[in-house]
């Protein structure tokens, strides 16, 4: 009973200074930054983000790119209505407002809706 009790209080030992030290690392690095750019948070260290904050990185995508370097285009993908599955709009069969992954998947939409 006594090891069960020192493992769970060194466990919540570690659990305590991480957090601890985990908090001040972070205060540190805002007022890091906040002393190189003069402004509250200062400067984000990701790309292409300005100043607007952790939301412009969510929002920031790396460019496809193929094994020879050079930039592909982005398709916008289409959800199957019958089956659920996103295909590019350019594979996807449109039959009035909805889009299909094969023609098996439209007949049985029709049927179903019928």
């Amino acid at each position: 009973m006594q090891r069960i009790l020192f493992w769970i209080g060194l466990i919540l030992l570690i659990n305590w200074w991480w957090r601890k030290n985990s908090r001040m690392l972070a205060e540190r690095l805002r007022a890091h930054l906040y002393e190189r750019t003069g402004q509250p948070g200062g400067t984000p260290p990701w790309p292409n983000a300005g100043h607007q904050g952790p939301q412009a990185a969510r929002q920031f995508q790396a460019p496809n790119l193929d094994r020879s370097g050079a930039q592909e285009a982005v398709e916008p993908m289409a959800c199957c209505a019958q089956c659920a599955t996103y295909i590019p709009v350019s594979e996807a069969l449109r039959e009035g407002a909805q889009y299909f992954c094969c023609a098996e998947h439209a007949r049985q939409f029709a049927s179903r809706a019928a």
